[in-house]
């Protein structure tokens, strides 16, 4: 009886596996034998966007009705035969399939020629042609087609456009890729008149094609992403000077060229862009207004180029700006100057900048603060200037991004103060430990990496006496409680010039100050108590006044005071009101 039950499941098993290789082998013949072209495979969307409604029981329907952003039907998937002809596939007109195409894919097959007849009567989402050997199409090639949105040829050899071969397409359109071709040999005035007449065009990619001279895409009012990296453009302008570029784009790439000189009017009219990458150019020079109609960037990377230092004011317009990227300047950056940072309104917060791998060696004494009068601290959330030959840090200094940093909301902060945490501070990187001189010595720790840690994170090492420590974790082995008094008291150090701005602390756009408290006796400071100067005036040697706090005031002395010293304030606080001595 087991022997009999084997035997049968056995079988069972063989005949399950016998048709299903049976089914699958239907399955591929009938794809390809019913497939709209003739030797390609075609995976359906089940019926509904047929045109044969009677014989798939679909309903019908255009692409525009369906809920893919670039439609649905068929999936057309084709391989030429490396001994047979070069051309696309051709049509089969006898198979009652619908004329609605979400992606057809023809790729390393050694595609030469694509015949004029083939997309005749068909709406098709996606085309990718790319890594192939196509050096041209031709002006008919997509004569009678319905629709095209997605068009993808790079990583070809393509030399030659006609005006008139994407005129069928023209307002379909909206993402072209041509890549890694042949492009500089079409003559620039040919490909804008080529280019112009996609005017619903949303993203165009052109790297890698040794363009010396950008086509005009200005009249291509809808273009919002532009890929022009790893070409030899020298100049973004005409030669009249005139701006080539639709000040539609909001994302810009202009990588790996041989960019020398950002003018004033390189990016004028391009007031919608968020995006830019300058990176490995040449750069050597920017004008200062070159940046100014950006308000809206928010990344902005000119890593890889030659500046010797930081353009005064390009930065002031950028308001919105979140990234900025300017390492590895050839050797040539040095120095962080005065105001490097300066911005006309700093409460959007920068979330990075990205300062490693230069020669700096010196930080000016007013690199993070800014000329505006309201806010006068840049407001920066983390700076990586690793790989440097900064050989020491000054506290005072990085107090500047501590004042500054405001990176959350009001209800986050009076959450912060009732709580008794501590202040969100901003973030130096180290990362590149060996952060050095010609040498090769790292980062001294000293005492001013001690009292940086009541300002800054630091994130990296530094070495004393051979040894190598975490940053975030050194102590110098002196006391470092008089580090507030002796930064406010340095006058050429604070971006308030020494005059105090009275500031709520619980505003979102308020920098993180610590208020001048009332000097409790010594007998009750706590560990990490910051002290203040008596003066209100930011220790300049006026006559110190008593004046009653503000609510913001208040908030930060809880963050600041254990029980005991709080209570003391408050009681100095009542009787410098009623005038009443409190003991």
């Amino acid at each position: 009886m087991r022997t009999a039950l084997i035997l049968l499941l056995a079988l069972a098993l063989v005949k399950c596996q016998y048709g299903s290789d049976v089914q699958n082998e239907d399955e591929a013949a009938r794809s390809s034998d019913s497939c709209i072209f003739v030797g390609c495979s075609c995976g359906d969307d089940e019926g509904p966007y047929f045109s044969n409604e009677a014989e798939y029981g679909g309903s019908g329907g255009s692409a525009g009705d369906q809920g893919s952003p670039y439609g649905q039907g068929h999936d057309v998937t084709c391989r030429i035969d490396e001994n047979g002809p070069k051309d696309f596939p051709e049509r089969d007109t006898s198979r009652q399939l619908g004329n609605i195409i979400s992606s057809i894919e023809l790729t390393s097959s050694g595609l030469r020629n694509i015949p004029s007849d083939r997309f005749n009567g068909l709406e098709i989402s996606v085309a990718d042609f790319s890594k192939n050997e196509l050096t041209s199409l031709s002006p008919d090639v997509f004569r009678g087609i319905v629709k095209l949105e997605v068009l993808d040829l790079s990583q070809n050899k393509i030399n030659s456009l006609s005006e008139s071969t994407f005129q069928p397409v023209a307002a379909s359109l909206i993402q072209l890729k041509l890549s890694h071709n042949k492009l500089s040999e079409i003559d620039s005035s040919q490909l804008s008149h080529v280019l112009s007449a996609l005017v619903n065009l949303k993203t165009l990619i052109l790297r890698h094609n040794e363009l010396t001279k950008l086509p005009s895409l200005s009249d291509l009012s809808r273009l919002e992403e532009v890929n022009l990296a790893s070409n030899q453009l020298e100049s973004l302008l005409s030669e009249s000077g005139r701006p080539l570029l639709p000040g539609s784009i909001s994302d810009l790439n202009l990588e790996n060229n041989r960019l020398k000189h950002i003018k004033s009017n390189t990016f004028a009219g391009l007031s919608n862009l968020k995006y830019l990458s300058l990176e490995n150019n040449q750069i050597m020079q920017i004008d200062e207004q070159s940046f100014a109609h950006l308000t809206r960037l928010s990344t902005l990377n000119l890593g890889k180029n030659y500046l010797k230092h930081i353009p005064s004011h390009i930065f002031v317009t950028l308001v919105n700006l979140d990234r900025l990227d300017l390492s590895a300047q050839n050797s040539m950056l040095k120095e962080i100057e005065d105001f490097a940072f300066d911005r006309s309104s700093n409460t959007q917060i920068i979330r990075r900048i990205d300062l490693s791998r230069n020669r700096i060696a010196k930080i000016g004494n007013k690199a993070f603060c800014s000329r505006n009068h309201s806010y006068p601290y840049v407001n920066i959330k983390d700076v990586d200037i690793g790989g440097n030959q900064l050989s020491g840090l000054n506290a005072c200094i990085l107090r500047q991004l501590a004042k500054g940093y405001s990176d959350f909301h009001t209800l986050k902060v009076s959450q912060s103060l009732q709580l008794g945490q501590p202040t969100p501070k901003p973030r130096l990187l180290f990362k590149q430990a060996h952060f050095s001189s010609d040498k090769g010595s790292p980062l001294q720790c000293d005492c001013e990496v001690t009292r940086s840690l009541q300002y800054v994170d630091l994130d990296g090492e530094c070495e004393a006496q051979g040894v190598i420590h975490e940053l975030k974790n050194f102590q110098c082995g002196q006391k470092q409680d008089n580090v507030e008094e002796d930064c406010a008291a340095q006058i050429d150090l604070d971006c308030t010039d020494g005059k105090e701005r009275d500031r709520d602390v619980s505003s979102p756009h308020a920098p993180t100050q610590r208020p001048p408290t009332k000097k409790p006796d010594e007998s009750v400071n706590q560990p990490g108590e910051v002290k203040k100067d008596k003066h209100t005036d930011g220790g300049r040697g006026g006559v110190a006044t008593k004046s009653p706090s503000t609510s913001g005031d208040n908030a930060a002395m809880k963050t600041r005071l254990s029980l005991p010293a709080a209570l003391f304030a408050l009681a100095a606080l009542i009787s410098s009101t009623l005038f009443i001595s409190p003991f």
